[in-house]
């Protein structure tokens, strides 16, 4: 069976030279489900996209760079400080035992937590506020 051909977006984090535990975090988690349907055609970028309340996603290669050099470990229970889309959120879940998360955004936070419970994320504590 043939692999799939990597999207521009998977290429990109390729090219920042992460560890292959990181690449397989973000091969594996739909980033498409984290963004309004609006802004589907910059999916398989890397730049920020807007999430609402005038807040914006982390650029995905920074992202997969700050999750390179964090190392985290399948056992550890992680403190993330912005939720945001969820999609960071996601993505690290894939890595570590429990993630505790912090939006300030509440309706930021209501949204992430509903997407990622929707969607099978489940080790993962909400916090708002």
């Amino acid at each position: 069976m043939r692999k799939a051909k990597p999207s521009q977006f998977m290429k990109s984090i390729e090219a920042a030279g992460v560890r292959k535990d990181v690449l397989h975090a973000f091969e594996h988690v739909n980033r498409s489900l984290f963004f309004d349907s609006f802004f589907m055609d910059k999916i398989d970028l890397t730049a920020p996209i807007p999430i609402g309340n005038g807040e914006f996603s982390d650029d995905a290669v920074i992202l997969a760079k700050m999750i390179n050099i964090l190392s985290p470990h399948k056992k550890w229970t992680l403190l993330e400080i912005g939720t945001g889309s969820g999609y960071s959120t996601a993505v690290l879940s894939t890595m570590v035992n429990k993630i505790v998360t912090v939006e300030f955004h509440e309706k930021l936070a209501k949204a992430a937590k509903n997407r990622l419970i929707d969607n099978g994320f489940f080790n993962i504590k909400f916090l708002a506020g």
